[in-house]
């Protein structure tokens, strides 16, 4: 890749372009796993919400 110096502030720039590589030799970083508890006390909190937007229609 190549890159374009330009309007320099408290600088001067002797040459204005740069040449780059990009590499992809970053190490991945692991995605922890969720526990199956708190799979299921998402769902129910999803389950109470719903209930909760259903509760509110019928008031109306």
């Amino acid at each position: 890749m190549t890159d374009n110096l330009v309007e320099p502030v408290g600088a001067s720039i002797a040459d204005a372009t740069g040449v780059g590589t990009i590499l992809g030799d970053d190490a991945l970083v692991p995605v922890p796993a969720l526990d199956p508890r708190m799979l299921a006390l998402l769902a129910l909190l999803a389950a109470l919400l719903a209930l909760a937007g259903l509760a509110a229609v019928w008031r109306r």
